[in-house]
């Protein structure tokens, strides 16, 4: 998997373990907990916007 930001790739995630069956992208604003810290309340409310998401899907996996 490949990210992109204006264009240009800015991550990339080679695993054996991502699957080859259907999926979706799922964008989210995660508060706080992955890292086991608290959310510092004083940045709340927060906000993420999205203006455009664009898939591909190699054409020989069509």
């Amino acid at each position: 998997l490949t990210w992109y930001c204006q264009g240009q790739p800015v991550g990339y995630w080679a695993d054996p373990g991502i699957t080859d069956l259907p999926a979706y992208p799922l964008i989210t604003l995660t508060a706080g907990g992955w890292d086991r810290d608290l959310v510092d309340e004083t940045s709340l409310p927060a906000t993420l916007e999205v203006d455009y998401v664009r898939v591909w899907q190699r054409a020989d996996l069509r």
